[in-house]
């Protein structure tokens, strides 16, 4: 077991804990939101087949298969800042990943059926989402 003195979790106050819940929730918010919406999204609002949709989800994820280990280890080699490791990671692609999500769902006639612009979409979201 670890002595307290070597506990990272141990000098969070309960104010930084309810701020990465907070972060972590609204994380989760859009995680969610792209697993359970996207692909019903796709094939009702964006006009295309399911089977297209399966293979855009299909291809996306066989690519974070290779990308995922690649993010994890650029940031565990960073250099650690007075904030930590990740949060420099946290607060640089935060608002590109909530900007990304935000495409996915993008209304308008120019993307509906647009198979290129689904995938796109869902590549650069996927990709940014790992940071």
């Amino acid at each position: 077991m670890h002595s307290e003195k070597n506990n990272e979790f141990a000098k969070l106050s309960v104010l930084e804990r309810i701020a990465y819940g907070a972060g972590d929730f609204a994380q989760n918010l859009i995680f969610g939101t792209i697993g359970g919406f996207l692909l019903v999204y796709l094939t009702t609002v964006n006009t295309l087949s399911a089977a297209t949709g399966a293979t855009i989800f299909l291809i996306v994820k066989w690519i974070n298969v290779f990308w995922d280990p690649w993010v994890g280890a650029v940031v565990d080699r960073s250099r650690v800042t007075k904030n930590g490791k990740y949060r420099p990671y946290i607060l640089r692609f935060g608002i590109p990943l909530v900007i990304l999500a935000s495409l996915l769902f993008l209304p308008i006639s120019a993307v509906r059926g647009n198979v290129f612009y689904a995938f796109i979409s869902y590549l650069a979201t996927a990709l940014i989402y790992s940071f």
